[in-house]
């Protein structure tokens, strides 16, 4: 194995840090290391389109008289602002009524490696659209579209930041299906994956000042620049472990602060993908499963009963299972209960494939495209399209498969923070153990996840600040399904426990990851929207889901 440490610096080590160096206050002696950074005035201009994709364009469009976009300098090391500076590049959606504006929210989806900088412009639109909750909340939210400012950044590392690249020198290795295939030639290449990939980051000089610690201290520099005395929050998934350390750093600056999809802040972030293998299980098992088996003419009798679909499942060759189960996870379909109908018909693109393969072992990687593409899943529309659309991407995973081709895959972001926050007291060894036991428990995602390049990740010097100064914060409030595959309810309520001064809304019978407000029923909707507005926080409280599309 080669040894790591020696090409990184430690950060964040010195036990005589002082607070002028790391936090957003004055030195007693008049010179303030962050003045650079807390002098400058962001020049907000109409934000260049490119910026935020092509899929929010409309978005941009319809909300230009009121988006603009700036670039700010952060310090690249708190500890050592010496070391010079890198760019965070944000974007704000004005309050609809600028004399009655409120404050501003910051806004974080998720990852590591999420950019939320185009996320104001859905919350924007959406929580002015007539049809977006229970028509007795509607205006609630309509009136937080015109009181605060929303603001979306691209956090240090991604995005149109300062972005991080982990160049490999040395070429990926195929793994087959990891949930089958527990061999020791395939779990070698596995390891020497993770190994090439903590590698490659270890020689970006960059790597270590990729930490939630500072984009938490990025986040109040932004809070600072507003001109905002309290940081308002919504934090989505990894965004609910990235607001928990800015209340831990920053308590007394904690305005409202909404956690969805809430993490374990208890165990390090790696050690917490081994329990998103049984939650993704679960969702099919208990609800995708039977949901297809309930509405057979809807589904165009995918199977008669649980037992059959699940032994469809099994029989899948696999290069197929493989891509089934790929195609399930890397899409959102198991995470997001409004996409229960796509997802059930991708099992049944899955059948069909498995019955031509069948049919025809001979048949090429052409015809085979052709032949699906021409398939009639669904009489109906949106289902035969999610069908077609599951059928291309299954296949595109399965060739790649069968050819033995490496998946290609940039996670630079989610490694450099995922490991250099927490590391992970997982060996080599162990973490193939507990892959194999979780494996043989979880029949098509166990050991789904065992990529791990923490293991192979130097220690870093990054202290994670005290919980107990999180429960010392204003009131926060936490929003979780109890279905969650990848932020499982577990961990949540730990968090809870946690944080005597949070209150939770659990939806029952859920497992949309990280819902965004508004929710789209009453119960969820009501508080959060209260909450923001008026400081109100809400007992603990349990909100049954939203009906599937079959079940309206």
């Amino acid at each position: 194995m080669m040894i790591l440490q020696k090409y990184w610096r430690h950060i964040g080590g010195s036990v005589a840090l002082l607070a002028c160096t790391v936090s957003l206050v004055s030195c007693g002696d008049g010179a303030d290391p962050l003045a650079v950074f807390k002098d400058q005035i962001p020049d907000w201009q109409a934000c260049d389109p490119a910026r935020v994709g092509d899929s929010n364009l409309k978005l941009l469009t319809l909300l230009a008289p009121r988006t603009q976009c700036a670039d700010i300098r952060v310090p690249r090391d708190y500890a050592n602002p010496s070391r010079g500076g890198m760019k965070v590049a944000l974007l704000r959606v004005k309050a609809l009524q600028t004399s009655e504006r409120r404050t501003s929210i910051l806004i974080n989806p998720g990852g590591p490696g999420g950019d939320g900088l185009p996320y104001p412009l859905m919350l924007a639109v959406y929580w002015g659209a007539d049809g977006s909750t229970d028509p007795a909340v509607v205006p609630l939210y309509k009136e937080m579209a015109q009181r605060f400012d929303l603001i979306g950044f691209s956090p240090r590392g991604i995005g149109a930041s300062t972005k991080l690249e982990c160049v490999r020198k040395r070429e990926l290795r195929f793994v087959a299906d990891p949930t089958r295939d527990l061999s020791q030639g395939n779990t070698d290449n596995t390891l020497y994956n993770n190994q090439v990939i903590a590698e490659s980051c270890s020689d970006n000089a960059l790597t270590p000042d990729i930490n939630t610690d500072a984009t938490a201290r990025d986040m109040d520099l932004i809070r600072h620049l507003l001109g905002e005395d309290k940081l308002n929050f919504i934090g989505l998934s990894y965004g609910t472990w990235l607001g928990n350390w800015y209340a831990s750093l920053f308590p007394e600056r904690v305005g409202r602060m909404l956690l969805s999809g809430v993490t374990d802040f208890s165990e390090p972030l790696n050690h917490q993908t081994l329990q998103q293998e049984g939650g993704l299980q679960r969702v099919l098992d208990e609800v995708l499963i039977p949901y297809a088996v309930a509405y057979p003419q809807r589904f165009g009798n995918l199977a008669a009963n649980a037992d059959e679909l699940h032994a469809m499942l099994g029989s899948l060759p696999n290069a197929l299972h493989y891509a089934t189960v790929d195609t399930l996870s890397t899409t959102h379909l198991l995470s997001e209960s409004t996409a229960a109908d796509a997802a059930v018909m991708t099992l049944l693109a899955t059948k069909v494939i498995k019955a031509q393969l069948d049919a025809s072992p001979g048949m090429g990687e052409q015809a085979l495209y052709q032949q699906m593409a021409a398939y009639s899943f669904s009489p109906q529309k949106d289902l035969n399209d999610n069908a077609k659309f599951a059928a291309a991407a299954i296949l595109k995973s399965y060739f790649l498969q069968v050819s033995g081709t490496p998946a290609a895959k940039d996670e630079s972001m989610f490694w450099a923070v995922v490991c250099n926050d927490t590391g992970t007291r997982f060996t080599p060894q162990s973490w193939v153990l507990a892959s194999n036991q979780s494996a043989a428990i979880y029949k098509d995602f166990g050991g789904s996840m065992r990529d791990n390049a923490c293991l192979y990740w130097p220690q870093l010097g990054i202290t994670k600040p005290p919980q107990a100064m999180a429960a010392s914060a204003g009131a926060i409030l936490l929003l979780q399904a109890e279905l969650d595959p990848l932020t499982v309810l577990s961990g949540a309520r730990k968090s809870l426990s946690l944080l005597p001064n949070a209150r939770m809304i659990e939806i029952t019978g859920e497992y949309s990851h990280a819902p965004l407000p508004p929710y789209g029923t009453e119960c969820v909707d009501r508080p959060i929207a209260q909450y923001f507005l008026d400081g109100t926080q809400s007992a603990n409280t349990k909100c049954n889901r939203r009906a599937l599309a079959a079940e309206k």
